[in-house]
């Protein structure tokens, strides 16, 4: 039986262990969850997408695997970048992506929206993911202010050519999108939730700007800090390059495969 932490994986995996059933853990965050780090005393083995996690379990059961990602994110790593995104004007010497995942993010969403003037006026491009709830107010807006170089969009289907075509990424730091952002090879600048469990989402955060592939801001501050990060990447360049490649260089293509032949190598010696 594999787990991937939360409350509901409890009770499932507690049965299991006490019947003599094998359990694998997966544990995404930095931040080990307490339904995990309870099982984990149990598990097999414990694959976790973070080094020295020996603090939440046995060391002799931890994998270091990285988290799974799928398969059309793994393959920006080699695919041609988008010559444009329809709607955006390209001549601008940045390209943006911001994303507050599925449902938006209210503070991301509100930074762009209080510095409109200055985003349409900088060398930038900027595809804004607002989540359905806020895209009527970013539609008005957009509608009103008519930028060349600003798009919103309530959802993006193919985040794999959105990471494609951005330089750089606003997102939240969750540890399925920061997966992505490292995969990809995106400098990030990274706006925990604050509400978060245990605020595990700063944690993340943590460890992606200690390899130095990202900024970390609070959620906060961002309304009145992005502008000034924006201006320093577009003063040194060299930056985002420098964070994407680190980011690249700590991201895990082959989580799946290698999460996946542990269990099986496993199971089949048990």
């Amino acid at each position: 039986v594999i787990g991937v932490g939360g409350y509901a994986s409890g009770p499932l995996l507690l049965a299991a262990q006490l019947l003599g059933v094998p359990t694998y853990l997966q544990e995404q965050n930095s931040l080990a969850g307490k339904t995990n780090v309870w099982l984990g005393k149990r598990a097999r083995k414990i694959c976790v997408a973070y080094p020295n996690m020996e603090k939440y379990f046995p060391a002799n059961k931890i994998i270091l695997t990285g988290n799974p990602v799928r398969k059309e994110i793994v393959e920006t790593k080699n695919a041609a970048r988008p010559s444009g995104w329809k709607g955006i004007e390209e001549d601008r010497s940045l390209r943006i992506l911001v994303t507050g995942g599925s449902l938006g993010a209210r503070n991301i969403n509100r930074a762009i929206n209080k510095n409109m003037d200055w985003f349409m006026q900088a060398d930038v491009s900027v595809l804004w993911q607002t989540g359905a709830a806020y895209y009527p107010t970013a539609e008005t807006l957009l509608s009103s202010q008519k930028p060349k170089n600003i798009m919103a969009s309530a959802f993006i289907k193919d985040m794999h050519h959105a990471y494609s075509w951005a330089d750089v990424v606003v997102s939240r730091a969750g540890a399925g999108a920061i997966a992505e952002i490292m995969v990809a090879g995106k400098c990030a600048v990274l706006v925990p939730l604050p509400t978060a469990a245990e605020d595990h989402q700063t944690k993340n955060a943590e460890a992606i700007t200690n390899v130095g592939a990202g900024i970390l801001v609070s959620d906060a501050l961002i309304e009145n800090n992005i502008t000034e990060i924006i201006r320093r990447f577009l003063s040194h360049p060299e930056e985002v390059t420098k964070m994407g490649l680190s980011a690249s260089a700590s991201g895990r293509i082959d989580a799946t495969k290698k999460i996946a032949d542990i269990i099986l190598k496993d199971a089949q010696e048990a």
